[in-house]
């Protein structure tokens, strides 16, 4: 006994329009569609230029509703949630549009004017300029937030989409379906180049960025700018929000970390110190009266015991701090 599973998805046939009737009438007896205008293929239009541009407006369209839903999110729920869910998330749907299909750049416009009046305000909850928002569109690595332009990042990423897939699109026309040791070491050695090519290319474009935002800087942000792309100093913002590692912010201290990252206003912030003078970010990590040395000390003090205890050490760790007597002797 057989079966004969029933053919459940309809096959498409994409044709010219001078050849349409002859296609009509091949294919007429089956259940091919016949389309001369365009197709969605594995998430991306083929056809005519007005077919790829309409369906890119409607995805674009579609991804404006998303980043207003998860700028909701990061009003009502943490930021760094939102963020995190933004940038390792949502911002990854459309880059498959931008490397496939050409000459979109400035239809995406409406998901940047989304991104930078819907969303940023939601997740910095600060005022910023279009230099801060020049600056959030670099990578982490470079002192940003990894929030891209998608108007400035389509026409790149299509540019790299072909020069990686050049060798790839060589093999499908060459139709040489006789597959040796020898010519899959040939073809793994023409992959390799093209994605070295794309790689270097992509970190000249971001030293390209860097400088040209460098350059708009005074001379105090240069040198803050410059510490935030020190190794190591943006690993908070790519790492996963786990609680269990101590990972995750609330609001108050998400919106504090990302408006010390970029020199912006703290909400807030008492314009006096404890010791009469002017309040300011320097004065009060320096000032004794502030409270602030002190808690930077106990949070040092306090991730020190965590880690001895963690590695075994848990004798003669104690987080009250010692007094001295009168007779010299230490007392809790």
């Amino acid at each position: 006994m057989g079966i004969s599973p029933a053919l459940t998805n309809l096959c498409s046939l994409l044709s010219q329009n001078t050849l349409r009737r002859l296609h009509l009438l091949i294919f007429a007896d089956t259940d091919v569609i016949i389309k001369s205008d365009g197709h969605r293929y594995l998430g991306a239009p083929i056809g005519s230029l007005e077919f790829q541009r309409d369906y890119a407006c409607k995805e674009i369209q579609r991804w404006v509703e998303d980043v207003q839903a998860i700028a909701n999110i990061a009003n009502t729920e943490p930021a760094q949630a939102a963020y995190t869910g933004f940038c390792m998330g949502l911002s990854k749907r459309w880059l498959f549009l931008m490397r496939t299909t050409p000459n979109i750049s400035e239809l995406f416009a409406p998901l940047e004017s989304a991104i930078t009046t819907l969303f940023l305000p939601a997740a910095v909850n600060n005022h910023f300029t279009p230099l801060h928002r020049e600056r959030f569109s670099l990578p982490c690595r470079n002192g940003g937030l990894g929030i891209d332009n998608p108007c400035a990042a389509a026409d790149l990423e299509h540019q790299r989409s072909l020069v990686a897939t050049t060798p790839l699109s060589k093999i499908i026309i060459e139709q040489n379906t006789t597959i040796t040791e020898e010519r899959f070491v040939s073809v793994a050695k023409s992959l390799k180049v093209p994605k070295e090519e794309v790689a270097f290319a992509k970190t000249m474009s971001n030293k390209k960025q860097l400088a040209a935002v460098a350059e708009k800087l005074c001379p105090d942000q240069l040198r803050l700018h410059k510490e935030l792309c020190k190794r190591g100093s943006s690993t908070w913002l790519t790492s996963l929000p786990l609680a269990e590692h101590g990972f995750n912010l609330n609001k108050s201290e998400f919106w504090d970390a990302l408006a010390l990252r970029y020199d912006l206003a703290l909400h807030d912030f008492p314009n006096h110190c404890a010791c009469g003078k002017v309040n300011s970010i320097g004065h009060c990590l320096s000032c004794a009266r502030g409270g602030y040395v002190n808690l930077r000390h106990n949070q040092i003090r306090d991730l020190t015991a965590n880690l001895l205890v963690e590695a075994g050490c848990k004798e003669g760790c104690c987080r009250t701090p010692l007094v001295a007597s009168h007779r010299g002797d230490p007392q809790i």
